[in-house]
């Protein structure tokens, strides 16, 4: 049975493209930084319809060989909007801890939290848990992801299936 919200739109969403570097600074510690843009290649309800730039940083300490502790930040600012979409201009902070199982899996379960600087500097908390595989052979992996706002919204949760390449 169908509810009022449900949708019949399928498709692709926006295009990201992103780069970054990584480097150590000891033996347990690495840092991030990058940079992404996001295109409003979507169709009109799967866009967001703005273009974005997206700065982010990133520290990982691995507490354990199994167990690495790594906070990041993003901020987020259009720089332009399409089909009268709202301006963003947000923080995300993440707080993951990655636990690595055999066979190249691993599970990790993360805290969210964004600040809106568009609407009155609103703050949301969230949930998200990850479940990962990287194939031995192939430079390919996986990751489904379900993830659960804890404060009012338009979605129960939100599922990802994300498919990565790597280049080495």
């Amino acid at each position: 049975m169908r509810s009022a919200n449900d949708s019949d739109e399928r498709g692709f969403g926006d295009l990201k493209v992103a780069t970054g570097t990584a480097f150590p600074l000891s033996a347990p510690c690495r840092a991030a930084v990058g940079l992404e843009l996001r295109t409003p290649t979507g169709e009109e309800g799967l866009s967001d319809d703005d273009w974005r730039l997206q700065e982010f940083a990133a520290f990982a300490w691995d507490a354990t060989r199994w167990l690495t502790l790594s906070p990041s930040a993003e901020y987020n600012q259009s720089l332009a909007e399409l089909r009268d979409a709202p301006p963003r201009h947000y923080l995300e902070t993440y707080f993951p801890a990655t636990f690595l199982l055999p066979h190249q899996w691993a599970v990790i379960p993360q805290y969210e939290i964004k600040v809106d600087f568009e609407n009155d500097d609103y703050v949301t908390h969230s949930a998200k848990l990850v479940v990962a595989k990287q194939l031995d052979r192939t430079p390919l992996g996986f990751a489904l992801s379900i993830k659960r706002s804890f404060d009012s919204g338009e979605k129960d949760f939100q599922v990802n299936l994300i498919l990565t390449y790597y280049f080495r």
